[in-house]
C-alpha cells in the first residue's frame, strides 16, 4: 500500500518492535523512468516501483510505503471486523411511534 499524502521527513514512524502494527518507509519520488518510479529513502537507498501502482504522483513528492506481513493484515482485518460489530451493537436505532398515529 502506498499513500502519497503530504508527510514531513520528521513524521517517519519508529515503532517499537513489539508493536504488531504496520511499519512505514518514507521515500521521495526521485525520478520517473519509463513505467517505473525511482523512490529514494532518507538513507539514500533506491526503490524501483511501477508507476501504475502509485496514485497520481510527480517527482519530488513524498510517499509512504507500508510494510506489513500477512499476519499483520489478518490481525488488522480481525480488529476492523470487531470494531464494526461493536459499532453496530452499540448504536442501535431508537424505535419510533410510527404505528401510533393518534394525532
Amino acid at each position: 500500500m502506498i499513500t502519497n499524502s503530504p508527510i514531513s521527513e520528521d513524521e517517519e514512524l519508529d515503532l517499537p518492535a513489539a508493536d504488531p502494527g504496520p511499519k512505514f518507509i518514507t521515500a521521495v519520488i526521485d525520478r520517473l523512468e519509463g513505467r517505473q518510479a525511482i523512490l529514494k529513502t532518507k538513507d539514500g537507498q533506491e526503490i524501483i516501483w511501477p508507476i501504475d501502482k502509485l496514485n497520481e504522483c510527480q517527482e519530488g513528492e513524498t510517499v509512504r510505503l507500508v510494510v506489513q506481513t500477512k499476519q499483520d493484515q489478518t490481525l488488522a482485518r480481525q480488529q476492523m471486523a470487531k470494531d464494526i460489530l461493536n459499532y453496530i451493537l452499540n448504536h442501535q436505532p431508537t424505535k419510533t411511534n410510527e404505528g401510533n398515529k393518534n394525532n
